[in-house]
């Protein structure tokens, strides 16, 4: 119980540091409300860890009570062998005990008449293990490290760049980037569907598991795993290492918040007690896998999705620590809900079962993304045929493709 209840209280003191910046000097209006929005969800994380904890003291105070106000005194009416009626005053514990006798001798009667049979153990139902969901994992996980380091290297956030210049003259603006091309690929391909795909994964077995849990031991189960490295990183590991770089940097020395890379974990906390409180509610979907060519249409509608959000959410694209709400709505709450039904009706099944030449269509489909990707990366800064603007294309890709291709790639 305590592991709970201090991990309940470190949200409560990380809620309320973040809180307490909120009237920070030069403070811009997207960072004031995402300090908003993230102190009241670590304090509701708080309030549903206590509650959590605490249910059944709470819950046996309630019958307790209700104990009390039920000790009253029941009327009896008993028939005599001569047809009088006899009325007796009883206590309804001591009637509870007399009815308890009664049922306990009919049931040993009843017993003593009956054949004793020996029973026979059923055998529980072998756990599937999934192996390739495992080795899936692994390679996702390697492809973020992957991509954070690609990130460094073409310059993004840290600006370390590798150069390729024209000898001819050294000093010339026409120095061009020798990794940029293949790097910007690499993490933009990256970008458009692995944390998606995390998403999936992880929704995918959160049906069974709180089949077998229940709410209660769902969630703090859920607060405790994914919650205590939330903590981790938010209260010790984040803000030391922000500490160290700006020594490093020679600057001013800060400990302070960042959202670092639990964003992801801390949303999927939340994803998964949200769902685990509308279960309680929503009855539950049953139908099979839809095609996956349906599905690449449906990635249409996802694609729409992103460009309507990158219209709307401007500088608020990292509010509450979301890496971006345009994947958050167009890709990654999407893809959670399909990992929920798909996990209530099994379909890995029908991925398992998938015909040669669907396969070979979705291959072939992201090859095209890619090779569309590369071409609008390489021109991206110089003029195409037939006066496209290829820095232009490059912005209106993602809002066409993203949605088909993190379907596809998934």
């Amino acid at each position: 119980m305590w592991l709970p209840l201090a991990i309940s209280f470190l949200f409560f003191v990380l809620g309320a540091w973040r809180f307490a910046g909120v009237n920070h000097p030069g403070i811009t209006a997207p960072d004031r409300t995402d300090i908003i929005f993230n102190g009241v969800n670590c304090f509701l994380l708080a309030l549903l860890g206590v509650v959590c904890t605490l249910w059944p003291k709470i819950q046996s105070l309630f019958a307790r009570d209700k104990k009390k106000d039920d000790s009253g005194v029941a009327v009896v009416v008993v028939d005599s062998p001569e047809g009088n009626a006899e009325v007796e005053e009883k206590s309804i514990p001591s009637l509870e005990v007399e009815l308890s006798k009664n049922v306990t001798e009919e049931e040993e009667r009843e017993s003593s008449e009956l054949v004793q049979v020996p029973a026979v153990a059923e055998k529980p139902a072998a756990k599937r293990n999934v192996v390739y969901l495992t080795n899936l994992k692994t390679f996702l996980t390697f492809v973020v490290v992957v991509h954070h380091v690609a990130c460094a290297l073409i310059g993004i956030d840290v600006g370390l760049i590798t150069f390729a210049s024209n000898p001819e003259k050294p000093k010339s603006k026409e120095d061009f980037r020798s990794f940029a091309i293949f790097g910007e690929f690499f993490i933009d391909s990256n970008q458009s569907y692995f944390m998606a795909a995390f998403y999936l994964i992880s929704a995918y077995f959160c049906p069974k598991s709180l089949d077998r849990k229940g709410f209660r031991v769902f969630v703090l189960d859920k607060l405790v795993r994914l919650g205590g490295g939330v903590l981790l990183w938010s209260l010790v590991i984040g803000p030391f290492l922000g500490m160290w770089t700006d020594a490093y940097r020679g600057t001013t020395i800060y400990f302070e918040y960042g959202q670092g890379p639990c964003w992801f974990v801390l949303w999927l906390l939340n994803f998964s007690i949200i769902y685990a409180a509308l279960a309680q509610f929503i009855p539950q979907v049953k139908f099979s896998m839809p095609h996956p060519l349906l599905l690449m249409l449906l990635g249409l509608g996802l694609g729409g999705v992103y460009y309507g959000m990158s219209l709307v959410v401007g500088d608020y694209s990292f509010i509450g620590s979301m890496a971006i709400w345009n994947f958050g709505v167009a890709l990654y709450i999407p893809f959670f809900t399909a990992g929920i039904v798909g996990g209530r009706n099994d379909w890995l099944q029908s991925v398992e079962g998938m015909k040669t030449w669907v396969v070979w269509v979705l291959r072939v489909t992201v090859v095209c993304i890619w090779g569309l990707a590369l071409f609008f990366i390489s021109y991206s800064h110089i003029q195409l045929p037939f006066g496209l603007d290829g820095n232009a294309l490059l912005l209106y890709y993602p809002c066409i493709g993203i949605g088909v291709y993190a379907v596809t790639m998934t």
